[in-house]
Formats: structure tokens, C-alpha cells, sequence
């Protein structure tokens, strides 16, 4: 899932994730994003399916957060360690664009 394009593009263009957890106790992983035909189609191919609106996006568009439960995260140390390692190299990036 960190490999996913569809959860960079939407990284880059503003610049957060949401990580969340249901009443139940399931994970969910939200990307920033506008609802139209084009996204909507790539967050459907990225496992994506769900769509909430923001409640106030400010700029005249349907702006909010494309969603997917996600499995519960590893608690392991190795999972830890390669979670920081992802989270550096986007923010190497970033500062490099």
C-alpha cells in the first residue's frame, strides 16, 4: 500500500494522509481528493471505494477523503523501523521538489 500512486498523488497535493480507526475497532486510510470521474476511477483501482465529503473545503470543489479499511498495523519492531524508513524517503522527496 505505501507504493501506491494513488496515495502519493494525493500526499504531494496536499500534503497529508488520514489514519483512522472505526468504532469497531478497523483501520481506515484516507487520501485527499476531489470526487469526479477521473479520480474516482483511480481510487477505485487503488482499492479506494468509499468517498467522504469534507465539511467545509473552502475552494468550491468536492473536496475530501477517498477511503479504504485497512488491515490492523504490525506492532513489530521490523514494521516500525520500515513504517519510519517509507516516511523519510517521501519527505526526502518532498523537499527535494
Amino acid at each position: 500500500m505505501g507504493r501506491s500512486n494513488f496515495l502519493q498523488h494525493g500526499y504531494y497535493l496536499y500534503r497529508h494522509l488520514l489514519l483512522g480507526r472505526t468504532k469497531d475497532g478497523s483501520y481506515i486510510l484516507g487520501v485527499p481528493g476531489t470526487r469526479n470521474q477521473q479520480e474516482e476511477y483511480m481510487a477505485q483501482v487503488f482499492g479506494y471505494e468509499h468517498f467522504k465529503m469534507a465539511a467545509s473545503s473552502g475552494c468550491g470543489r468536492r473536496f475530501g477523503y477517498w477511503y479504504r479499511i485497512v488491515e490492523a498495523p504490525e506492532r513489530s519492531a521490523e514494521a516500525g523501523i520500515q513504517l519510519m524508513q517509507d516516511y523519510h524517503k517521501m519527505k526526502e522527496k518532498d523537499a527535494m521538489a
